[in-house]
């Protein structure tokens, strides 16, 4: 096995890809911009996240010619990511669209706690936010040198930006002190609750991001000059053209990972926001991946999620069903180049055309060099190589049961009644009942459970989640088939 390149391979979703350019070129009419919702359902693991990646690509080979965004969006180890990595990037170029990733959490269980997704993706928007401001300052002193006396308003209202001001010269790389800013009361972390950490002015900066997007879309003109007026005076201006381009609404893409956990503070921001685009006809577009079985669930249910259907339906966006899909083979040949034709389909089979599975049983196998002839993983399974894959220990659960037992025995432990929050815990909280309950003072190192076995991720206010949801289910899985529950 050369790498991870097998990582990047896209096969068997041609169509829905098209079916998303399709979106974006109604979305960035310059005629007419026709805002969109498109929700693409399927089950975990049939590839919906990895489709707007591919999307994402596309759309900066087709769109960012001078290379302001990332070519790719990439994966943290295993996590697709939602967003580019910017912690390398300054001095960007023009942006030529906005895109702003958010994945959300899932805790299904009752009495669970239920924060808000948007803290930890506010810093993603920080950078951009500020690249517009700085170049429609540019913009305005352009138009000042050329004699016409209109100050772009721009981005001075935008708090985002406003708030973190003192920071200095902001660039990408101070994204972490912008976001520590916004976040504001980020020291008393330590000091209160899990649900008053994420609720704390969480509706004060709902409506500060609806306000940014606003003047991102909508950037206003001082000098009591009606914009409609001043840009056919500088259209007629030769050399103004990019004064034009800060002047215009910035096409943006939001995407919704795992919308069928979403929250009520997003959900208030993405209505707001596409009842304005429909109003005003602003290039918005807006992805959201979701459960297939949960979205059924939420059809007839209540609470945010269910609220999130009214939504779709509300602004009749597609519903783009995810089905199984060809084209697997692609992705196992540039992981394992030489296996025999007899040993693709067995593993082809037995994913059944799931690219989850697949990807398990990929790095289930690079685990396991000593099934390989020759323990070379560019040769062809041995004998007893094709009789693991054919065995009901090669399975999509056990295969992840398998990585969990890899764990030290202390942290699984801690793990699993960490579960009892939900997807997203407290480590605080979740040692805390490991050693009330099994009566140890063991020092737990959640570390490795991030890395290398990149079974849990951090975010930025001291709470960390199960990477899938597969994850969850495995550390859970004792808990639940005993019926344990805390003693508290």
């Amino acid at each position: 096995m050369s790498g991870n390149e097998w990582q990047d391979v896209f096969c068997g979703r041609e169509k829905e890809l098209q079916f998303l350019k399709d979106k974006w070129k109604q979305v960035s009419n310059s005629e007419k911009a026709e805002p969109q919702v498109v929700v693409l359902l399927a089950e975990s693991g049939m590839g919906k996240t990895r489709l707007v990646q591919e999307f994402y690509s596309w759309l900066v080979e087709k769109e960012d010619r001078e290379g302001y965004w990332p070519k790719k969006l990439g994966s943290e180890v295993e996590n697709l990511r939602v967003n580019p990595d910017f912690s390398k990037a300054d001095n960007r170029p023009a942006m030529p669209f906005l895109w702003w990733g958010v994945r959300f959490n899932g805790s299904q269980d009752r009495n669970q706690h239920v924060g808000s997704s948007l803290p930890t993706y506010i810093p993603h928007l920080v950078p951009h936010f500020y690249e517009l401001h700085a170049a429609r300052e540019r913009a305005s002193l352009i138009l000042n040198g050329s004699g016409l006396l209109i100050n772009l308003a721009t981005l001075g209202s935008i708090q985002l930006v406003q708030s973190i001001s003192e920071l200095g010269n902001l660039g990408f790389s101070a994204a972490v002190l912008a976001r520590d800013k916004y976040l504001s009361k980020k020291d008393k972390i330590n000091k209160g609750s899990v649900k008053n950490i994420q609720n704390s002015h969480l509706r004060d900066q709902v409506d500060i991001l609806y306000q940014d997007f606003r003047s991102m879309m909508t950037p206003s003109l001082d000098g009591g000059i009606a914009f409609e007026d001043a840009f056919k005076v500088i259209k007629g201006k030769v050399g103004l053209e990019s004064v034009m381009a800060t002047m215009e609404a910035v096409p943006t893409v939001i995407f919704l990972d795992d919308a069928q956990w979403i929250d009520e503070d997003a959900l208030s921001l993405i209505t707001k926001l596409m009842e304005d685009a429909k109003s005003n006809n602003w290039p918005l577009m807006i992805i959201a991946t979701h459960w297939e079985s949960e979205w059924k669930k939420k059809e007839v249910g209540s609470g945010s999620g269910s609220k999130f259907v009214s939504f779709v339906r509300s602004h009749s966006a597609d519903l783009k069903f995810l089905s199984k899909t060809d084209g697997l083979e692609t992705m196992l040949k540039s992981a394992f180049p030489n296996l025999t034709d007899k040993q693709r389909k067995i593993i082809v089979d037995r994913t059944d055309g799931n690219p989850g599975y697949m990807e398990a049983i990929i790095r289930d196998l690079s685990d396991e060099v000593e099934y390989f002839i020759e323990e070379n993983f560019n040769n062809s399974l041995t004998k007893e190589g094709e009789e693991y894959i054919q065995r009901q220990e090669c399975d999509f659960f056990n295969i992840t049961e398998k990585r969990f037992k890899k764990l030290p025995l202390e942290l699984r432990k801690a793990l699993r009644w960490a579960t009892y929050q939900g997807a997203e815990f407290s480590e605080i909280l979740g040692i805390s009942m490991y050693r009330k309950m099994v009566g140890s003072d063991d020092i737990i190192d959640f570390d490795v459970a991030e890395l290398p076995f990149c079974f849990i991720s951090r975010n930025d206010v001291s709470l960390s989640e199960f990477r899938q949801r597969i994850f969850f289910e495995v550390a859970n899985k004792r808990l639940k088939s005993k019926g344990l529950t805390p003693d508290f």
